[in-house]
């Protein structure tokens, strides 16, 4: 397998699925995902359903129609985001790979570009949490 990484927009990734990984409170708030306003419509309904939830582990996938240049967007649960680690993120996109692997995408896009901020690198942990 051939892997490629490149930054670019959400709405120039030209892939088969994009999977976005969601926090619980990204959950709540789906206007800060940086989407689009065709997308952010999609993931909002999905969202306020309640039949996503951001709860770790957990995964929903969507058919975009024409929203985005995908035909597929997986939303990928990371949990809370003041448990939200490096290694979380690692173990959640591993079983995640899993379940793309099932769907036979040509090609895989990762978007957690709205978490970039919050994660400090140094302590594994998303910066202004607490705890251990």
């Amino acid at each position: 397998m051939r892997t490629i990484l490149k930054r670019q927009s959400v709405t120039q990734a030209d892939v088969s699925v994009l999977v976005m990984g969601v926090t619980e409170e990204d959950a709540a708030r789906p206007a800060e995902l940086g989407l689009p306003d065709k997308l952010r419509e999609l993931v909002g309904e999905v969202l306020g359903l309640g039949d996503f939830k951001g709860e770790k582990g957990v995964h929903s996938l969507l058919y975009t129609r024409g929203a985005a240049p995908f035909k597929r967007l997986m939303l990928v649960g990371l949990g809370r985001s003041g448990e939200l680690t490096l290694e979380r993120i690692r173990s959640v996109m591993g079983e995640t790979s899993r379940k793309v692997r099932d769907l036979d995408a040509e090609s895989v896009g990762v978007s957690l570009d709205h978490l970039a901020q919050g994660i400090d690198a140094g302590s594994s942990r998303r910066s202004g949490s607490s705890g251990s």
